[in-house]
């Protein structure tokens, strides 16, 4: 039995995104920890979704889908005072 397989697409779907200028290979389903490590960013940092002007808190376990070309920023989280 032959498989095929839709041209441009990628095993388990997988997409590029951007964290921290950085070119990261995730699944298109994807958590905000297994963004962080795909992107070797400290699993404590927080994560932010860039959507237009707006930075939107993803957390480690929250479950997103991502597409091609996602942009996102990690940085390290504010100790409380």
């Amino acid at each position: 039995m032959c498989q095929v397989t839709e041209v441009g697409a990628t095993p388990h779907h997988e997409v590029n995104i951007e964290v921290n200028y950085r070119r990261v290979r995730v699944p298109r389903r994807v958590t905000g920890l297994a963004i962080k490590q795909a992107a070797h960013v400290d699993e404590s940092f927080d994560l932010y979704r860039i959507e237009g002007d707006d930075e939107v808190l993803v957390t480690n376990e929250e479950e997103i889908d991502v597409h091609e070309g996602s942009k996102f920023v990690a940085t390290p989280g504010l100790e409380p005072a």
